[in-house]
């Protein structure tokens, strides 16, 4: 079966993560992946850090979502990370040591932390961003 390539689509489940299983031996194009609000979300599968063509990763409202993969660090085209409303309390090293262009949308509290850790000035409200 020829299946489309997946360059350019948006993928937006609402109840589970699917699996980026290789199609035809290759990994699935996305370049923006929405899973805000997804309620049974926990754990981010680490397969997700081989999706090198995601650029926008939408986290937002996964409340049960406490943590981020080590490897997310290994998608260097990564340009936007939304963590708001969930339970992630600290970003991995390898995020941090991405390329500048990265920007980390979170809560106030997390944001100040890697501010003040990354010499970064910026000036948001309750729900802000930071620009890597």
């Amino acid at each position: 079966m020829n299946l489309p390539p997946r360059t350019g689509y948006t993928l937006t489940p609402r109840i589970a993560i699917p699996n980026p299983v290789p199609v035809q031996n290759r990994t699935p194009n996305y370049v923006t992946m929405v899973l805000t609000e997804c309620i049974v979300l926990r754990d981010i599968p680490n397969n997700i850090c081989t999706m090198k063509c995601l650029k926008h990763f939408y986290l937002g409202y996964c409340k049960r979502v406490k943590e981020l993969p080590e490897e997310l660090g290994h998608l260097e085209g990564l340009e936007e990370l939304d963590i708001r409303g969930t339970c992630i309390n600290h970003l991995p090293r390898s995020v941090l040591l991405l390329k500048k262009g990265l920007r980390i949308v979170g809560s106030m509290e997390l944001l100040e932390l890697y501010k003040s850790l990354l010499e970064i000035t910026t000036d948001f409200g309750t729900h802000g961003y930071i620009d890597l």
